[in-house]
């Protein structure tokens, strides 16, 4: 949309111009023609760029003429690099002067009349700001003659820019709200076996972590006298190559030797403990080969769904596709040996929440950071006082991924884009942290990456569809 306010023989500010009323429509100036106007959003920065051909302008040589873009709505706006051109005797007065009308002005656009160009491609860029969608792009002409005196200025709007706003909504990873009385809580974890073993070794695949999360977890549930545990179910599993009769007793005997191995820290309750054994995994497999990027997937999936129920399908499979079949069993085989546990139980509470909400709003940093959460999630979302406890649980846990995920949300969302970058570098790999990333995305005009990191966790993040689509109707 082009755009011209009228000419005036007075000298106006530009800001009383800004919002004078249009009376002609044109794009350009006398001599001076304005083309290929853009405005884009993109990486967090307005980019500009408009060419100005000087094919018939004349300058005499005690006066310039000087350009100045100015991008403005409403009671907002801000002026980008001039462009000037200069008769002889005004561009060396103004130069003897040291006038900081040319020390602003770059060489490539401080223009004498004498070897004016054909044209300048002008190119401006600035942070992004929100005031900015529904902005008009103006250029000013200021005519200034002997003596530096001002003469006449006018203007020609030559691009609006507007965008369709996607609203964010942030996702904030907290923990179960915390009231005085009886809370419900589980916990779980596995160990892996190595083919045809049952016998726990710590130093195979990820054992030593797994192992120290069972050993402190039934180490705290021993210790807390506030603690009923109301359901220990352990699982033993074997990968179906072998025998059904070989496989059965593998995944009795891992789960075996798991439940020996908790009653070495936790006394099981006679009644809570329930044991199963999983070694039918063809349905898991069937999951995995329609995911994954074996050979002939298809033909692989319909062998499985005509022939699964065979007796002796592992060897049908083996024989009918050897190729898929040394994939499965390097890949997806080896997650199958496990033995696995979750325990559930009640948890009494005796937490002064009210107490603590009140002492996070008025000194954060005397707290612990489970205290921190508890007043987190007694607070609303979008209130300020709930911003500075998440700001104060990353101070105190900086390399915490979910800290800095949450962190990160609220820098988003008071627009402190920076800090917000800062903080998803250290928010790990989550579907939570790429949802996070892709409203960073947004905010930076980035809509292609956006969509990336949207369509990666919409299975798992519900919001992630419908910001997807909406993304989609606004045309990006």
């Amino acid at each position: 949309m082009r755009k011209i306010f009228t000419l005036c023989v007075m000298l106006l500010s530009m800001a009383s111009l800004a919002t004078a009323q249009h009376a002609h429509k044109r794009d350009n100036f006398e001599g001076v023609r304005l083309t290929d106007a853009s405005i884009v959003h993109q990486n967090g920065m307005l980019k500009i760029s408009v060419s100005m051909e000087f094919g018939g302008k004349h300058i005499p040589t005690n006066y310039a003429m000087i350009y100045t873009p100015v991008l403005y709505n409403e009671g907002n706006s801000i002026e980008l690099q001039s462009v000037g051109i200069f008769g002889r005797n005004h561009y060396y007065s103004t130069l003897r002067e040291k006038h900081p009308r040319l020390t602003n002005i770059p060489a490539d656009w401080c223009l004498h009349r004498s070897d004016l160009p054909a044209s300048v491609d002008y190119y401006a860029e600035v942070d992004y700001e929100p005031w900015m969608n529904g902005a008009s792009l103006a250029i000013f002409e200021q005519l200034y003659g002997c003596n530096d005196e001002p003469l006449a200025i006018a203007d020609v709007v030559i691009d609006e820019y507007s965008e369709v706003v996607i609203e964010p909504v942030y996702l904030f990873v907290l923990p179960e709200r915390v009231e005085s009385g009886v809370s419900h809580a589980s916990r779980s974890a596995h160990v892996d076996f190595a083919v045809n073993k049952a016998i726990i070794d710590p130093n195979f695949h990820g054992n030593s972590r797994e192992i120290a999360i069972i050993d402190s977890s039934l180490d705290s549930l021993s210790g807390d006298s506030g603690v009923v545990v109301t359901r220990l179910v352990v699982r033993g599993s074997a990968s179906p190559e072998g025998g059904s009769a070989l496989n059965d007793e593998l995944a009795h005997e891992r789960a075996a030797a798991l439940v020996e191995h908790i009653k070495q820290h936790y006394n099981i309750p006679q009644g809570v403990l329930a044991t199963y054994y999983d070694t039918n995994h063809w349905a898991d497999v069937r999951a995995w080969v329609a995911q994954s990027n074996v050979a002939d997937r298809e033909a692989l999936l319909k062998f499985i769904d005509e022939n699964a129920k065979h007796a002796n399908f592992n060897t049908m499979l083996m024989e009918s596709f050897p190729m898929q079949y040394q994939q499965l069993l390097d890949e997806y085989y080896p997650s199958l040996r496990n033995a696995s546990y979750d325990v559930e139980y009640d948890v009494e509470n005796f937490v002064d929440v009210e107490r603590i909400v009140a002492v996070a709003l008025s000194a954060p940093m005397t707290l612990s950071v489970n205290d921190l959460n508890v007043a987190a999630t007694q607070l609303d979302e979008s209130s300020p006082a709930f911003d500075g406890i998440i700001m104060a649980i990353v101070a105190k846990n900086p390399d915490s991924t979910t800290a800095n995920i949450n962190a990160a949300n609220v820098a988003m969302r008071r627009g402190e884009l920076q800090r917000a970058e800062h903080h998803l570098a250290k928010a790990g790999t989550s579907a939570e942290a790429d949802y996070a990333r892709a409203l960073y995305a947004i905010h930076m005009g980035d809509y292609s990456e956006a969509k990336h990191l949207l369509k990666r966790v919409e299975s798992k993040i519900a919001h992630a569809t419908k910001l997807l689509n909406k993304i989609e109707e606004a045309g990006y």
